[in-house]
């Protein structure tokens, strides 16, 4: 497969607005959650189809909330540690909007298998955003205490094609 770096992204696109640093740091979160899946795929496992179902409506749910400007209800879907990082709902999706602009109202998803290393999931979601170009935006989710999911960090990545559509 080939890559597309960030500074590749059609000048037109939402995505281009990126800064250096927003670049710098999400191609070193690719890398570093990639670098993880590969160390821990001997421990790395599919999850229960239960807690793979939870984890798809929980990511869904945030996209489908994302796209009908319900930040509230977006932002309920975080961890409380990211919860706690933006402090409230207007401040969190800025940062959505201005940092991953093609989970907001992507026209087209597919679900890849989550894999899961005992509480910490990653959830592997295909989209083609508004303007036609397809990303990879890998999902970290982590169990709660209350064991329900909530989604801890995304790092979204440019791909040439969406596999399996």
């Amino acid at each position: 497969m080939t890559t597309t770096h960030l500074s590749q992204v059609r000048a037109d696109h939402p995505q281009a607005t990126y800064q250096g640093s927003l670049r710098q740091a999400a191609a070193s979160l690719f890398l570093w959650a990639s670098l993880v899946l590969a160390a821990d795929a001997a421990s790395a496992h599919h999850l229960p189809e239960a807690d793979a179902r939870a984890v798809r409506v929980v990511v869904q749910s945030q996209i489908d909330a994302m796209a009908q400007d319900d930040g509230e209800t977006a932002f309920s879907y975080a961890t409380p540690e990211v919860q706690r990082k933006f402090g409230n709902p207007s401040s969190f999706m800025t940062m959505v909007r201005h940092g991953y602009p093609m989970v907001i109202r992507p026209r087209q998803v597919a679900f890849q298998r989550a894999l899961s290393d005992n509480d910490t999931v990653i959830q592997g979601v295909y989209l083609r955003d508004s303007v036609g170009l397809n990303w990879l935006a890998s999902y970290e989710l982590q169990r709660q205490p209350d064991g329900s999911w909530r989604i801890s960090g995304c790092v979204v990545h440019p791909v040439q094609s969406m596999v399996g559509i």
